[in-house]
């Protein structure tokens, strides 16, 4: 009893002729009690068309004809019917294939085939089958061809899907970057906000220590010299370094200590604080520059104090 197996095959493409393009077949086998539904998508890298889709459903087809005829009885007579409703495919394995093979694989124009490494390996595979037993691929309208073109439409309607799913993963992930990228900038100008007022206030409280501090001085020269001395057109001397020196060791803790108790004490305690801070002072500056008289160290420290300001 002859063995009879028919199968219609379908083959698709979206987005043809792009880089993006994306490729599936469907193959429905039929032999007496059984059936088989077959489909597929195309790899990227066998760049897919509407064309190569089709000979690739027919490749598919041809194979599994194979490895059923591997299950038949040897001896058995075999019969096989491929039906696709693409006139290239069909055209390709009944009219031109040969011809192409004899020619070097050159069509009419002298230019190589299109497709030929599919073409090439459905013909190969069609007479491996036509050697076990008969072989006929016939055209089909597309209305015969329902089951077929189903499978191939729903493998690539799921190709889309996991395509956007893809994409909107990935706009997702970029999306969580950016909010990240966001939420570190807020940060970072927030510590910014926070150093600027902090360095504002220090430097607000550093200005109005000086401010106290100069206007102690200003008082201490004018209770001195009876005027208030001009500390701002002082240009300093090979005694400039040595007086700021001595600055400096007045605003020593013991000597901050003294400032200010002077500004907190009642008025009638204030002169006599005065009166010891101007003479540590003068007593630091004669140990410091030897001997000199305690009206020029008063000199030196009411006026060059203010220009160290």
């Amino acid at each position: 009893m002859e063995y009879s197996l028919s199968i219609f095959v379908d083959g698709g493409c979206r987005g043809n002729g792009t880089p993006q393009a994306i490729g599936a077949i469907g193959v429905v086998l039929s032999s007496g009690r059984e059936h088989l539904c077959l489909k597929q998508a195309i790899p990227p890298s066998r760049k897919p068309t509407s064309q190569r889709a089709e000979l690739e459903a027919t490749i598919l087809a041809l194979k599994r004809t194979r490895e059923i005829y591997t299950r038949v009885r040897v001896g058995r007579p075999r019969r096989t019917k491929i039906h696709a409703d693409s006139r290239y495919a069909v055209d390709c394995m009944n009219l031109w294939c040969d011809k192409w093979s004899q020619c070097g694989w050159l069509n009419a124009k002298g230019e190589l085939v299109v497709n030929r490494d599919l073409i090439f390996e459905a013909a190969q595979l069609r007479d491996q089958l036509r050697a076990q037993g008969g072989l006929e691929v016939i055209w089909i309208p597309r209305e015969r061809n329902v089951e077929a073109d189903a499978l191939c439409n729903d493998q690539l309607d799921r190709q889309e899907r996991n395509a956007r799913n893809k994409q909107n993963r990935i706009l997702e992930r970029q999306r969580a970057e950016q909010e990240l990228e966001r939420e570190k900038q807020r940060a970072k100008e927030q510590a910014e906000q926070i150093a600027r007022v902090q360095r504002m206030k220090q430097e607000e409280a550093r200005q109005r220590q000086i401010s106290a501090t100069k206007t102690l001085w200003v008082e201490l020269a004018c209770k001195e010299y009876g005027e208030r001395p001009e500390w701002n057109t002082y240009k300093p001397s090979k005694e400039g370094t040595l007086v700021l020196r001595i600055i400096q060791d007045i605003q020593s803790q013991e000597e901050a200590t003294v400032l200010r108790r002077l500004m907190e004490r009642d008025k009638s305690n204030q002169e006599k604080l005065r009166q010891e801070a101007i003479k540590t002072s003068q007593l630091k500056a004669e140990r410091a520059m030897g001997l000199r008289s305690p009206e020029r160290t008063n000199t030196l420290i009411g006026i060059r104090y203010m220009d160290y300001f």
